[in-house]
């Protein structure tokens, strides 16, 4: 059974906000037929009873403390490394899939010069679907931060076929 990797560096306490997305987002998973991994916060607490799904906590930060305080170097604090190294405990498959819901604009950096600049041509990735979820006026505002990830997403058929950019809002849909 293909793996639902939903990446959820926000929740900590659940039963908020992000747990009930994330929650939703489980459900719909194995509806499709696939074994939903939360990749949680460090922070985060155990759910308990029976049918949770498996939680890797991984993320030192939720997307509003990275903003301050999110890493760009490849070291704990930064989004790309902590996915990747909670990959190792528990690798996807090349048809796996990753769901990424909520991301800050400093995560968003660190995880596109991961996907952009860290990898090979071809390296066995899974299929990542990133949610855009906030109006596009700040990434316009400082789009020469993330042209050239843009640009090289847009030139690589290997990335475009294996990474998926979706959008929660008429302007985002707009402006992307």
């Amino acid at each position: 059974m293909a793996r639902f990797y939903i990446v959820d560096q926000n929740g900590v306490e659940f039963g908020g906000h992000y747990q009930a997305y994330t929650a939703c987002v489980v459900d719909g998973a194995r509806k499709l037929g696939l074994d939903p991994v939360v990749l949680a916060n460090k922070r985060a607490r155990r759910m308990s009873g029976s049918g949770q799904p498996e939680i890797l906590p991984c993320f030192t930060y939720g997307w509003s403390e990275a903003e301050v305080h999110g890493q760009l170097d490849w070291t704990e604090g930064n989004i790309a490394y902590e996915m990747f190294q909670a990959f190792g405990r528990l690798p996807p498959a090349v048809d796996d899939h990753v769901f990424i819901h909520t991301i800050g604009y400093r995560e968003l950096a660190a995880l596109f010069a991961c996907l952009t600049e860290r990898l090979l041509p071809g390296d066995p990735i899974p299929n990542i679907h990133l949610l855009l979820r906030r109006d596009p006026d700040i990434l316009i505002d400082n789009y020469e931060h993330y042209e050239q990830y843009f640009s090289t997403l847009a030139a690589s058929a290997y990335l475009r076929r294996k990474i998926t950019l979706h959008t929660d809002t008429i302007l985002l849909s707009r402006a992307f």
